[in-house]
């Protein structure tokens, strides 16, 4: 089998330009960088692959550790340029396609043997290259993901806090958004079961709820098994809203919605929506996504402040003039959830 490495070997360069061209030819994405990335991103990896997998043949030996080192930092950075994991493994595959055909067109009669052993190898250096490929590209991106997540929490955190700055909106990957939709929910939490199985089916409930919305716009989140905030770009009804969410619950469910294209209002928005949801999910409303002025008596008589107290005070008066008012007003207290004396409220 060593002359038949040794042509092998010999016909590198030709080889490594085939594969690049096979590569560029079947794969449009990688067709579209620019000639010093193809240099660097196909053409050198290209060459790396056939001169390991020659070498390996040649002292009969699997890759190192160091070698599929560099394999797996290759495809960390594909990982980073957001090229699919797909395009990634089908150009080694391709490449090392491109070896098989070069050893099938030199390979003579009496090589028979040969070409069957070189076989075998191809096969297991495939599922160590599939590996390190897949390796290298899952940590990056997992990482990348992390860093993401992280920057929007940050993001979402300085926005409800009215304390927002571009560079955390570029840390985070975003332009400032002007127009914006808030929706705080409250969610029932999962069935009862183990911990695990709670977590699972909250996280699985907060990515469908996510996928959903993101529908309307890009969207930045605080959700938790029991709710949080949504945040959208751009304006959107809560009549909309409520139809992306509803079909996703299995179990009771309240939303607060408000807007504003003053993002320093943004904070302000954020304690409406959730004081609108609080509401709503405490006097058992049919589910949806609610705006104020669909619960603007019963937010009004149940937050604390000046203008709760004066209106527990000017209904007690006018309980004590008119006993029939004095009723009914007692049955609309009742149902915005407030039990006791009003002058004790």
């Amino acid at each position: 089998m060593s002359d038949l490495v040794a042509r092998l070997a010999e016909r590198i360069p030709e080889i490594t330009e085939l594969a690049v061209q096979a590569v560029l030819r079947e794969l449009p994405y990688y067709h579209q960088l620019p000639p010093a990335a193809i240099e660097v991103d196909v053409r050198e990896i290209a060459r790396f692959n056939l001169e390991l997998f020659v070498r390996g043949i040649e002292q009969s030996r699997p890759p190192t550790e160091q070698e599929i080192a560099r394999i797996s930092h290759s495809a960390s950075r594909r990982a980073q340029e957001g090229i699919p994991l797909g395009h990634v493994l089908a150009a080694n595959y391709i490449g090392t396609r491109a070896c098989w055909e070069a050893v099938a067109a030199m390979a003579g009669p009496s090589e028979a043997a040969d070409v069957s052993r070189l076989g075998s190898y191809v096969i297991d250096y495939l599922l160590l290259l599939s590996q390190a490929v897949t390796d290298g590209y899952i940590e990056t991106t997992m990482a990348v993901a992390g860093h993401d997540q992280q920057a929007r929490a940050e993001l979402i955190e300085a926005v409800a806090a009215d304390r927002e700055a571009p560079e955390l909106w570029e840390k985070a990957g975003l332009q400032p958004w002007r127009d914006r939709t808030v929706v705080a929910l409250r969610l029932a939490p999962p069935a009862v079961g183990s911990d695990i199985t709670i977590a699972v089916d909250g996280r699985r409930r907060n990515r469908e709820i996510r996928e959903a919305l993101s529908v309307a716009g890009p969207i930045l989140d605080s959700l938790s098994a029991t709710g949080g905030i949504v945040l959208l770009s751009g304006r959107f009804s809560y009549e909309r809203l409520t139809a992306l969410i509803q079909p996703l619950m299995t179990a009771n469910w309240a939303g607060g919605w408000s807007c504003t294209d003053v993002p320093a209002d943004t904070g302000a928005a954020i304690q409406a929506a959730t004081e609108i949801a609080e509401v709503a999910q405490r006097l058992k409303f049919p589910p949806a996504v609610y705006p104020l002025t669909q619960v603007l008596f019963q937010v009004q008589v149940t937050r604390p402040g000046p203008a709760r107290t004066a209106l527990l005070e000017s209904l007690a008066v006018v309980e004590k003039k008119t006993p029939t008012f004095g009723r009914l007003y007692r049955r609309i207290w009742t149902a915005a959830g407030i039990a006791g004396n009003v002058r004790g409220c």
